[in-house]
């Protein structure tokens, strides 16, 4: 199945900009000293344990156009698998980045400018006086021995009655960094899949009857609902899905999302999938 990955989607969606990287202006960095022994600046150099965590918060602009990028990333067993990680953040946020991998500064620096150019080219296209804004923030979320989801949050404001928000979970094997996310599953559309997501989005909107659900609903039709653009993430609660804002509802419904409780999983799982979440 093809990976579906929100950001590029909504950056081109949304602005139809370019990708040209740009110098930041009035920029401040805020992240922890590593030791002599460990990377600095968030590079993924191997050290004797691994790769360590990575803390960065970037910001850039002015009081009209400002940009932030925040990354929290965990540690890693090994350089190969948060090479992994890192090459599969980029491909999320539109696979622009075409630096050292493994260079978490370097890449955050980029997107840093890349936001800034953006909404300069924005701003000469809209008719608006009012500051333009865009940030990021990667941080993990839930984790077991076997895996980690990175929750990706996106925000920007260039003009309008309000700002637009993107959301999404990247889960990943910790061994090799590889994404688990609908690779993992089988029988999606089957009748059994589809009435779970009915009703995970029953309990979403508050409703009873699929009537009900379907008067929630843009242009969707129940019986051919279709997964969200963004893959599957793994949470607390289980496989959760996630739809943006206007994919298949109005701005007020937020991001509609269903989860599929890790004990209704099995039936769904290809091998892969039972492999991870054996206990």
């Amino acid at each position: 199945m093809k990976k579906r990955h929100i950001f590029p989607l909504a950056l081109t969606a949304l602005l139809s900009l370019g990708a040209c990287h740009d110098a930041p202006q009035s920029l401040t960095s805020s992240q922890p000293q590593a030791p002599a022994s460990s990377p600095s600046k968030g590079s993924a150099s191997p050290s004797s344990q691994g790769v360590p965590a990575t803390d960065i918060s970037l910001s850039a602009g002015t009081a009209k156009d400002s940009a932030h990028v925040t990354l929290h990333l965990p540690p890693f067993d090994s350089q190969s698998a948060a090479q992994a990680v890192m090459e599969q953040l980029n491909e999320a946020l539109g696979g622009y980045y075409d630096g050292p991998i493994a260079d978490a500064d370097s890449l955050a620096r980029y997107y840093l400018s890349h936001y800034l150019r953006e909404m300069r080219e924005a701003r000469s296209d809209f008719d608006s006086d009012a500051p333009f804004e865009r940030s990021l923030t990667v941080s993990p979320g839930y984790e077991t021995p076997r895996l980690v989801t990175l929750d990706l949050q996106y925000y920007e404001y260039t003009g309008g009655a309000h700002g637009g928000t993107l959301s999404q979970g990247l889960s990943f094997r910790k061994s090799d960094g590889r994404q688990m996310g609908t690779n993992i599953l089988s029988r999606l559309r089957s009748p059994e899949w589809d009435e779970l997501a009915k009703k995970g989005l029953m309990e979403y909107f508050d409703v009873k009857t699929e009537e009900e659900l379907q008067n929630c609903l843009l242009d969707v039709q129940l019986y051919a609902l279709p997964l969200p653009q963004t893959e599957p993430s793994f949470q607390q609660n289980g496989l959760v899905f996630t739809y943006q804002q206007y994919e298949i509802a109005p701005y007020a419904a937020g991001m509609p999302s269903y989860v599929i409780p890790y004990d209704q999983l099995p039936p769904f799982l290809n091998a892969t999938g039972r492999r991870l979440l054996a206990k």
